[in-house]
This record gives structure tokens, C-alpha cells and sequence, in this order.
């Protein structure tokens, strides 16, 4: 497969990973107005769903078609780091939730292609010329049309929680570029393992710091059934988004991360009659255009070269 199928694959599997998460927050919207529990809780249900589901995956795969995954024996020691990027990203993300609005929240979260680019071109040596300029500056110009920082109500908000937001898009890229330069040839499947694993233990002792073990009071189907669906939806994504740095440069999946407030819009449309306005229409073309710009200006250099 020559580079620019493989940058293809990254893009469309980094879309698809997008896809994939903006279903997860979806579904757990709806499963906390069913369930009478903390976050923490359902973060550890949520967790607790995906590792189960996972391990019925390695079983199957061991017994049915006699493929092992290997839990034990790991090729690089940076499995480790990615599993403290993913839990550190959703300590700092519970932690700034107390003190921020979701608005000002999810505004940082889409400055991840930012950092992605610098900290691939130090880290990666990965090039930056100036179409790559212009599609993060046509992306973040579209992502602040939807956004529309001006009608943000920031007062009261804590300076430490601005900084745990941008943790959260540090730990975030950080995992990406890992992923991209160490574990390339690690089996996605045990990546994840131990991240649901760690995330899981994790909860459980914040729960039992809190005090706070009311996981099945209340209990509801649809909230469950809900619940169900978010974790495998988070489980797919996160799948999907190992398996795309995989194929695609660090910078070029980052670009994908714009598409999650477009799937927002598409599935806000259709499950709860949002229609989106005309500025909000006007800043997803943009977030669109910046990602076509990405993918077309990897096909051009390919072409030249050829």
C-alpha cells in the first residue's frame, strides 16, 4: 500500500473514530438522565463494560480461531505511556468539569491539531509548510464560528481549570504521538486492554475514596441498555483512532479531530430535531475545507514525486 492509501485509511479510520465518540457522549447524555449515579460511577460502569467486552474479544479469538493476544509479552515498554496519557486525560477532563461549562471545554478540546502539528514537527520531524498554516487556521476559524466565544459566559471560571482542560488536549496528542512512533506494530487490542484496565482500578478507588458505590441504585433498563452502547461505542472509537495513527501521520489524524463537531451537529439533528444555524453551517464548510486541504496537498506532494 503506497503512502498516500495509507494516509487515506488514517484519515477515514480518524473520522470514523470521530464518529464513534461524539456516539459515545451522545449515548452517555442520555444514560445519566436515566441513571441516579456520580460521574465517577458511570465512568467506571462505562469502563468496566468496554474491558469485559474486550476480554470476551481475546477469549474468542483464542479459543474459535486459535489467535493469541498476547497480554503478558509486550514489544515496547510504551504501551505504559499510553495507558497513563488515557487515564490522565480523563482525571484532568472530571477534574475541570467542576469549574467550567461544557462550551468553554469542548472550545479548547478542538485546539488538539494545533498542539498535534508542533508537537510533531519536534518530535516526529514531521513537516509543517503553509497550506498545513492555512488548514489549522481555516479549521480553528470554523471551530470558532460554531463555538462563538463572544456569547460565552466565562465568568467565575477558574484558571486551574482552564489549564486541566488543556491537559486533557496535551494528554491526547501525546497518547497519538506514542502511539505513531512506538507503537506502530502494538497489537491496538492490547493498548486498550490495559488502558480499561488501569482507568478501571482507578475509578474504584476514587469510588471507595468517596464513598460512593451507589453503581446500581436506581437501576433503569434504558439507562443500562444506554450505557451498553456508549461503551461500545468508546471501545470502537478508540480502536479505530490506535489503528489510524498507524497509518497516517500524526498531524494528519489530528486534522480529523475538527469532523467532532460536525458528527455533533449531524446526530443533534437527527436524534433531538437541533437545527443547526446559519454561522453554524458556515464554521462546519470551513472545518471541512481545512480538512480537504490536508488530504489534497499529501495527494500533490505524492503526485510530484511520481
Amino acid at each position: 500500500m503506497n503512502q498516500q492509501n495509507t494516509s487515506m485509511v488514517g484519515i477515514t479510520l480518524g473520522l470514523l473514530s470521530c464518529f464513534g465518540y461524539a456516539l459515545m457522549d451522545t449515548f452517555s447524555k442520555i444514560s445519566l438522565s436515566f441513571l441516579n449515579i456520580p460521574f465517577v460511577s458511570y465512568y467506571f460502569l462505562v469502563n468496566c463494560i468496554a474491558l469485559s467486552m474486550l476480554s470476551i474479544f481475546i477469549l474468542y479469538k483464542y479459543f474459535f480461531t486459535k489467535t493469541k493476544v498476547n497480554l503478558l509479552k509486550f514489544k515496547t515498554y510504551y504501551i505504559f505511556a499510553a495507558v497513563v496519557c488515557s487515564v490522565g486525560s480523563f482525571l484532568s477532563a472530571f477534574l475541570a468539569l467542576h469549574d467550567i461549562s461544557l462550551d468553554i471545554f469542548y472550545s479548547i478540546l478542538f485546539t488538539s491539531p494545533i498542539f498535534s502539528t508542533v508537537f510533531s514537527y519536534f518530535l516526529l520531524g514531521e513537516i509543517i509548510n503553509k497550506r498545513k498554516v492555512l488548514t489549522l487556521i481555516l479549521g480553528f476559524t470554523g471551530i470558532m464560528i460554531v463555538v462563538n466565544p463572544l456569547n460565552i459566559q466565562a465568568n467565575n471560571i477558574s484558571f486551574i481549570s482552564v489549564l486541566l482542560s488543556f491537559n486533557v488536549v496535551i494528554f491526547d496528542v501525546s497518547l497519538g504521538i506514542i502511539t505513531r512512533k512506538y507503537l506502530q506494530k502494538e497489537n491496538p487490542v492490547t493498548v486498550r486492554y490495559y488502558t480499561f484496565l488501569v482507568a478501571t482500578l482507578l475509578a474504584i478507588l476514587i469510588l471507595c475514596f468517596l464513598s460512593k458505590n451507589n453503581i446500581f441504585h436506581n437501576i433503569n433498563f434504558k439507562g443500562y441498555a444506554t450505557t451498553f452502547s456508549a461503551s461500545l461505542c468508546m471501545l470502537v472509537a478508540s480502536l479505530l483512532l490506535l489503528k489510524a495513527y498507524q497509518y497516517a501521520p500524526a498531524s494528519i489524524v489530528g486534522s480529523t479531530y475538527y469532523s467532532f463537531m460536525i458528527w455533533a451537529i449531524i446526530i443533534g439533528v437527527f436524534l433531538f430535531n437541533n437545527i443547526p444555524t446559519l454561522s453554524t453551517l458556515l464554521g462546519c464548510a470551513l472545518i471541512i475545507m481545512s480538512n480537504s486541504l490536508s488530504y489534497f496537498n499529501k495527494k500533490a506532494l505524492l503526485d510530484k514525486k511520481v
